[in-house]
């Protein structure tokens, strides 16, 4: 079974950082704390579902719904999102869906998003911004056709870094360069098993309507007077 992710993550060197606050804002819903082991339905590609972990003072947060459309659309409002996660001097959104051959990151810097770069299987690949350091080395990568026995219009391009000792099909990489984006400016990948996270599971309920109106109410208390819109 492949990976299958989407998320956030971000480093928090302050104390007092409540993932189920944060989430339960994040989402405007109420949150239910599932104890391990979680249910097989749970699934954080579905709304009602947030896994979030913990490496260290880094944090991944994963859910489909909150991640996707600030990779599918870079001009995608993202302050509210920096804002409730107490203003995290860089965020890096990804995704990692190889069963729907759909990857992608995105770097947030001090609430914007400067960086982005997503494949997916029915469109043209999608860039956004300045190239960062890490990714010029692939974007001025050599490159073999890998001819395999099949017709002309189906060979893959093959790039590689060095004498190739470093060799990524075209296909995938920006699957590389999403592993490469987290490991180097986070220290950290999701989906590298040599590292185990404390996690925790989420499921997003509903508020009622009186709880969603002081919700509000006392979030709107925390900004600024000329922030109450």
């Amino acid at each position: 079974m492949g990976v299958a992710l989407a998320g956030i993550a971000f480093r928090r060197n302050k104390e007092g950082f409540s993932p189920e606050d944060a989430v339960s804002r994040l989402f405007g819903k109420r949150v239910e704390v599932l104890q391990e082991p979680v249910d097989r339905s749970f699934d954080c590609r579905h709304d009602h579902g947030v896994l979030v972990q913990q490496y260290g003072n880094i944090w991944v947060i994963s859910n489909d719904s909150l991640t996707m459309p600030l990779l599918e659309d870079p001009q995608h409002d993202v302050r509210g999102l920096y804002e409730t996660l107490d203003s995290p001097e860089l965020m890096i959104c990804f995704c990692q869906y190889e069963s729907g051959d759909c990857y992608g990151y995105a770097f947030i810097e001090d609430g914007v998003l400067t960086r982005s770069r997503l494949q997916t299987s029915d469109l043209p690949l999608q860039q956004f911004g300045p190239l960062k350091a890490f990714e010029r080395k692939w974007e001025a990568a050599e490159f073999y056709l890998d001819e395999d026995d099949c017709p002309q219009e189906e060979w893959q391009k093959i790039y590689y870094l060095g004498d190739r000792e470093v060799t990524v099909m075209e296909h995938f990489l920006t699957s590389r360069m999403t592993y490469e984006a987290l490991t180097e400016y986070m220290g950290v990948c999701p989906w590298d098993e040599s590292i185990t996270p404390q996690n925790l599971y989420f499921r997003l309920h509903d508020m009622p309507v009186q709880q969603t109106q002081e919700t509000v109410e006392t979030s709107n208390k925390n900004k600024p007077w000329w922030r109450l819109w």
